[in-house]
């Protein structure tokens, strides 16, 4: 049988994003505009976001799908989930 993960939202203020371990969650709309902190973690990842929402795979994905970028550089979270 499979164990479900608890899942915490949490508001962070942006100057945290950086030491949030487990997974960061970032939302994008249809217009593919990254909000302030979406824009935070794309900095802190040297642009893997931006990369991720421009990509072919993004494009692909259906709806309730998501992109993981693992372990990414520059955040202590072991993945974000576009």
């Amino acid at each position: 049988m499979t164990e479900l993960t608890p899942v915490q939202f949490v508001e962070t203020a942006l100057d945290e994003i950086a030491k949030i371990e487990g997974r960061i969650a970032v939302l994008v709309p249809e217009t593919g505009t990254l909000d302030p902190s979406a824009r935070r973690v794309n900095r802190l990842s040297k642009g893997a976001v931006a990369r991720a929402v421009g990509s072919e795979a993004f494009e692909k994905l259906k709806t309730g799908e998501a992109l993981t970028l693992g372990y990414p550089a520059g955040l202590a979270a072991d993945a974000v989930q576009i």
